[in-house]
């Protein structure tokens, strides 16, 4: 499983070219508008979170990775996204812990 991390600086929809060539199982988008996570065609389950539309934290799964949001959640942590990944490999992505299941 491919898991990257990429601050896009609010520009993740010029740089989708750029993101897709490492062919992540999962992206995680600090930064990233609310429209360009959940407006993407090619992601099979995407979250955002934030407090302005153009600027927040997005996940995203690719292929055969479903994400799940883990609520409830301390929400008082800002932009912080709980969420569980469930595909070839089950794992938890939080503020607090990070398990890998069956691995």
């Amino acid at each position: 499983m491919r898991l990257v991390s990429w601050n896009c600086q609010m520009g993740l929809a010029a740089k989708r070219d750029l993101v897709a060539a490492l062919s992540p199982d999962v992206l995680i988008a600090p930064e990233s508008s609310e429209r360009d996570i959940l407006g993407d065609a090619h992601a099979s389950s995407a979250f955002w979170t934030g407090d302005n539309v153009k600027k927040g934290l997005g996940v995203l799964s690719f292929g055969d990775v479903a994400l799940h949001r883990i609520e409830p959640h301390d929400r008082d942590i800002r932009f912080v996204m709980p969420v569980r990944l469930v595909g070839p490999i089950a794992l938890t992505l939080s503020s607090k812990v990070s398990t890998c299941q069956n691995c």
